[in-house]
């Protein structure tokens, strides 16, 4: 009995080493490289990790990395010692393995996404305006705006000496290089809520909400804000020539859904203050759901004819995900949301006002100098003691790229919201931006991509 009592011991030691090794090697393999990358780094990221921070700050991170195949051959070999230089075929498969990590400290059940809903409502404008392309109708088409309610506000495009007219293309530019909140109103009120909604709602993303303009300051420099109620109602807009002939007209909407919790939304006619913060009547889009959509558009099913093979296209969402329109449009958009203010083609951007890093925060902070073989296309939201910025980080000399979400929330009343932002919002996502991008340079250096569809006018083929 002894020797058995002996043998189970030294069985189940030998089944323990081996198992706790075996989980070392999984959790090895598993491992997030948010985490290890911020406790890599504490002189900038230490703060993080100390308990009043966690009571402090909110923060969110998703993290999605870009891996081209293997030569076909390698999956052969099983030695160490195996060659990773990349064949031409590899360079040029735009079949690419997707993997996505997640880091969250004290995340927020809700914060304020602001400007971040500048995205999808510039993807839903796109999407709307093809639908009058046989009123020959485009996002270059004089776009004006009437006023049916005394509250509401005009924009004229029908002046043939207007040489900055308004249009979609204009507004959705503002948008992406400036973040500019009247080129983000126009555009609500070309689709209005039901459409918002039903849109996103057909292509899965049912939780989001779009319910609300937010505030700017008119001609007069007054201080234009809506509340709940005047936000159901869309300005009557129209389409027209040069000459300001009408080529198309929509009449004033006036939202008959809710788009509000249950419990909240009882009385169709109750409005809450246009200065009253309550998430229930706040625009809604959570983190993951900004960076589903920032690599919805651009790791866009090619429709090859390999899609319905098992793994062949390891994209990140199915087509019914996608926003529908033409290749001209999706140009637009994506060079719009990586140029500089300088660069903007559909309006001029005061340099003083607006820096070439405007609006770039997961790489340069609130101002950098650039690095000129990265570009950065993105989208930001900062309001409510709330900064986030989703964006596509792209190094054109040596081919590579990835997708870096984050938040950072002031959870503090201990700290005020001004020193918050300059003292660690901004500076966590400067450094968050750049500690990722070198991650990524290293881990990349022998697996580089094809980004030639990205080049735009920011690049040259060498």
């Amino acid at each position: 009995m002894f020797k058995i009592n002996i043998f189970l011991s030294h069985f189940f030691t030998l089944i323990f080493i081996f198992f706790n090794n075996f989980s070392d090697k999984i959790y090895a393999q598993e491992a997030n490289p948010i985490t290890e990358i911020l406790q890599k780094n504490s002189q900038e990221f230490g703060f993080l990790f100390n308990e009043q921070a966690k009571k402090d700050f909110g923060v969110e991170i998703l993290f999605t990395q870009l891996t081209p195949p293997f030569p076909a051959n390698l999956s052969q070999k099983n030695n160490e010692d195996i060659d990773i230089t990349p064949t031409t075929e590899h360079i040029f498969n735009p079949f690419l393995g997707v993997k996505t990590h997640y880091f969250a400290q004290n995340p927020q059940k809700y914060f304020n996404p602001a400007s971040l809903v500048k995205l999808p409502i510039s993807l839903l404008g796109l999407e709307k305006i093809q639908t009058l392309s046989d009123k020959k109708i485009n996002i270059f088409t004089r776009l004006g705006t009437k006023k049916a309610l005394d509250w509401q506000q005009e924009s004229n495009a029908q002046n043939p000496n207007d040489t900055l007219p308004p249009t979609l293309a204009r507004y959705i530019e503002k948008m992406m290089l400036t973040s500019d909140n009247e080129a983000y109103i126009r555009t609500f009120e070309f689709l209005g809520q039901d459409y918002i909604h039903q849109s996103l709602r057909e292509k899965g993303y049912k939780k989001m909400r779009i319910i609300r303009r937010f505030s700017y300051k008119n001609a007069e420099g007054q201080e234009i804000n809506c509340d709940t109620l005047q936000n159901r109602y869309t300005n009557p807009i129209y389409f027209c020539d040069s000459t300001g002939k009408i080529l198309y007209e929509q009449e004033m909407q006036f939202s008959q859904n809710k788009y509000y919790p249950n419990e909240i939304w009882q009385n169709p006619t109750l409005i809450t203050p246009s200065n009253y913060f309550n998430p229930n009547y706040e625009n809604y889009l959570p983190l993951e759901k900004a960076h589903h959509l920032l690599l919805n558009l651009f790791l866009k099913n090619p429709k090859s004819t390999e899609k319905n093979i098992k793994n062949a296209v390891p994209f990140y969402v199915d087509e019914q995900a996608q926003f529908d329109f033409n290749l001209q449009n999706d140009v637009f958009l994506k060079r719009s949301m990586g140029a500089y203010p300088q660069e903007g083609k559909q309006w001029r951007y005061d340099p003083n006002v607006y820096w070439k890093t405007y609006k770039k925060y997961l790489f340069y902070g609130r101002k950098g100098e650039i690095l000129p073989n990265v570009r950065i296309f993105n989208v930001v939201g900062w309001w409510a003691g709330t900064v986030v910025d989703c964006a596509y980080i792209v190094d054109y000399e040596n081919n590579f790229s990835f997708f870096l979400s984050a938040v950072f929330t002031l959870t503090s009343a201990n700290i005020p919201e001004g020193e918050g932002y300059e003292r660690f919002a901004f500076p966590f996502l400067e450094n968050l931006g750049k500690k990722i991008y070198f991650h990524e340079k290293e881990r990349r250096k022998n697996l580089p991509e094809n980004i030639e569809h990205l080049y735009f006018d920011f690049w040259k083929k060498k």
